[in-house]
């Protein structure tokens, strides 16, 4: 604060603060308001991405359908809760792609589970899909699948477990009488998340979505005693 009173004028000064969420309240918040600016960049929803990723496509030779652009999306991760994942991030995996296939080559589905690693929240939503399902066999082998690839069981654990307190969460709220909208903006999900969730909570029902939820804050207080 004090160098900014006494800043020189032909410098400048910026502040990246990726992946911070910025308190308006704060003397330092205000002074860059009021002295400079403050530039948000929030990512791209869904339909943004999808844009996004049709056009660097197609600027390297690439044609996608719309369908399997979506699917690239789901996967990717870029839009999972809490993502650390960036637009450079998308791009590497559009190069590899790019890198796969001949020019003026339309990019399908097959091309995209063959190269695209799908993110770890899009592999849980997949699981917990099998656990609502009853598919008890296809979920062990998930399991099994990501261990088999460096991700540590404790992690699947945690990951399960957050995903059944949102589920709950939702459950809950909509007891409460509370719309999308709100729910959205409390439980910080995406449209498509959401979407998801609700798909896996009238699958499962709000019965067996509290019994679950319980077996894993039970396992979680006894692996932390």
């Amino acid at each position: 604060l004090a160098y900014l009173d006494n800043r020189i004028d032909n410098n400048i000064m910026i502040f990246n603060c990726y992946n911070t969420k910025l308190d308006s309240r704060k003397k330092l918040y205000k002074k860059l308001k009021s002295d400079g600016s403050i530039i948000d960049f929030p990512k791209f929803g869904m339909n943004e991405l999808k844009s996004w990723i049709t056009t660097y496509l197609s600027s390297n030779g690439r044609n996608i359908r719309d369908a399997d652009a979506f699917y690239l999306t789901e996967i990717l991760g870029y839009l999972d809760y809490e993502s650390l994942m960036n637009l450079y991030d998308v791009k590497n995996e559009l190069n590899k792609l790019v890198g796969f296939t001949s020019k003026g080559q339309t990019i399908a589905m097959d091309h995209i589970n063959q190269i695209v690693k799908p993110s770890i929240e899009n592999n849980i939503f997949k699981l917990v899909d099998n656990i609502c399902e009853s598919n008890t066999h296809q979920a062990y082998e998930m399991v099994m699948d990501m261990i088999d690839n460096n991700v540590a069981a404790q992690y699947i654990f945690h990951m399960i477990a957050r995903h059944y307190r949102l589920l709950r969460m939702i459950v809950t709220m909509e007891q409460d009488g509370m719309g999308q909208d709100q729910i959205m903006k409390i439980t910080n999900l995406r449209s498509y998340s959401f979407n998801k969730m609700k798909k896996q909570i009238r699958m499962a029902g709000d019965k067996k979505i509290g019994e679950i939820y319980e077996m894993c804050y039970t396992y979680d207080k006894r692996s932390k005693v």
